[in-house]
């Protein structure tokens, strides 16, 4: 199950430029069976033999995120170079990151006055990836599909929070069995649709780099 909780404001660690994309051992992007624990999650294949349908648009190229699945280094999934491109001219650390088997999650804050946070959640509990969100259609509050840089991608929330901060949420395809959320919100000054176009860029920022691993 995915949380979408709005994002936490209190600064606990500095984000810091060393937080490039980190490199990896060599995979073939396939689940690790020994890596199913809090700190170390499975990649989010499913523990079935039976293949499931997939409902959503496949994904072109599976990437490889094994890197960033453990709690010391899924906020390194965007260096802070990335994090100012986005807004967020004194990128923070939200809150403590999560990696359990449900989730592995980092929140980022800004330290200044843009008041943006961004959410960054592989989805641990969807052994389908996107398919399972495309399951949960009917329940979400906007359902609009998109590819970024060829990967699939849908915006399932889309909206003002108190008429001038603009909040969205997106689901991206890494490979067919793992799916990352997207959460970008902005305290104000920016509508939805602003703050959709951002989740887009960070999306994009995460398949680059995820694109570093080997």
């Amino acid at each position: 199950m995915n949380t979408r909780k709005p994002l936490g404001l209190v600064p606990v660690l500095v984000l810091t430029a060393t937080l490039a994309a980190c490199g990896g051992a060599p995979t073939e992007g396939k689940p690790n069976p020994e890596a199913n624990t809090s700190e170390h999650p499975s990649s989010g294949a499913p523990a079935s033999d039976t293949p499931q349908k997939l409902l959503a648009p496949p994904v072109p190229k599976p990437l490889n995120a094994r890197p960033f699945l453990s709690k010391d280094q899924i906020c390194k999934i965007l260096n802070a170079n990335q994090a100012k491109q986005l807004g967020i001219e004194q990128p923070h650390i939200a809150k403590e990151p999560v990696a359990n088997g449900l989730m592995v999650s980092c929140d980022y804050d800004d330290s200044g006055n843009s008041d943006i946070t961004l959410g960054i959640n592989f989805g641990m509990a969807n052994p389908n990836g996107l398919s399972d969100i495309y399951r949960q259609k009917e329940k979400e509050k906007t359902w609009e599909p998109l590819a970024v840089e060829g990967y699939p991608a849908v915006i399932v929330d889309r909206r003002d929070d108190n008429g001038h901060s603009g909040t969205c949420i997106a689901y991206l395809g890494v490979t067919d069995h793992l799916n990352v959320m997207l959460n970008f919100g902005s305290g104000y000054d920016m509508d939805k649709n602003a703050a959709c176009e951002k989740d887009k860029q960070a999306a994009g920022m995460v398949i680059s780099n995820l694109k570093l691993q080997r």
